[in-house]
């Protein structure tokens, strides 16, 4: 398989308390658990995704539950799914740098 990233993943350690957001995938609401992230797009586990496939439908973060809600209102386009995970794609790219979301995800509370 290539590797068609564009922006380097930040694994994410540090966790906003139990779920770390909600999203919205085709009308349904579900709490997931940021997993890594890039500027790009985003890894997530969503523990309660129903058994259908979710690659390639539209949402949106609503809530974003860590103290400097970055992710809260962005777009996406589910880029793959398999079992209680899926990778994201952002409609447009985050505008924190590299850096800064390492020093915010990866920083260990």
């Amino acid at each position: 398989m290539d590797e068609r990233r564009y922006y380097n993943r930040v694994p994410v350690s540090y966790h906003a308390n139990g779920y770390d957001c909600t999203i919205n995938i085709e009308g349904k609401l579900y709490s997931a658990r940021l997993m890594d992230i890039s500027q790009g797009g985003a890894k997530l586990e969503v523990g309660d995704l129903y058994g259908g496939d979710a690659y390639k439908m539209d949402g949106a973060i609503i809530d974003d539950y860590y103290e400097q809600p970055y992710l809260a209102g962005k777009y996406y386009t589910v880029a793959w799914h398999k079992d209680e995970y899926i990778g994201i794609s952002f409609s447009e790219p985050l505008s924190r740098s590299y850096d800064a979301l390492y020093d915010y995800y990866a920083a260990t509370a």
